[in-house]
């Protein structure tokens, strides 16, 4: 609705045809099935050099996998780079394509997600692509706890589990702290 407030007189259409398998594939995504964007076609020539550099790393995360902020920032060559890593990816013009709810903080955190969703978004995703949730395989989100979330209602709602995350992680802070 917001998309035809803003550009009333679009019409939808077929996608072009070096883009149809990525929008399947995106669309596959948000059924609840996996599909490889990997060598979905992008321009990256108009992103900051840094930026892009971060994306290109952020692509090649393996469905299933994450990784840390700190790590892409020592695969960039500066640990000190993670907080730039994450500005990096919360201006990512591509979320899904470029996998950014792949990256997750340090610690076991979730870290953030910028695309629409938030969080929730970045969890559902890592549990379609079967990850584990913030480095912590014991709160893997495998497909059967995505089939949970399809098709048992609140009983698997993603939102639960973030507070669940959220908790854990105010804890360890706390203990941390003392």
């Amino acid at each position: 609705r917001s998309f035809l407030k803003k550009f009333p007189g679009a019409i939808e259409a077929s996608p072009p045809i070096p883009l149809a398998e990525t929008v399947e594939g995106m669309r596959a995504l948000m059924r609840g099935e996996k599909a490889d964007l990997s060598q979905a076609p992008l321009d990256l020539s108009r992103v900051p050099e840094f930026n892009a550099r971060v994306y290109e790393i952020t692509r090649r995360i393996p469905a299933g996998q994450t990784l840390t902020y700190g790590d892409i920032a020592i695969q960039l060559g500066d640990r000190s780079l993670a907080r730039d890593v994450g500005a990096a990816l919360g201006k990512n013009p591509w979320p899904i394509i470029i996998p950014c709810h792949r990256v997750t903080a340090a610690g076991g955190k979730l870290g953030g997600f910028s695309a629409r969703g938030g969080v929730q978004t970045k969890l559902k995703l890592l549990a379609i692509e079967g990850a584990p949730a913030a480095g912590q395989p014991e709160l893997s989100l495998g497909s059967e706890h995505h089939r949970g979330l399809r098709d048992h209602g609140r009983r698997g709602d993603p939102s639960r589990l973030w507070l669940s995350l959220r908790e854990r992680e105010f804890r360890a802070d706390r203990r941390g702290s003392r």
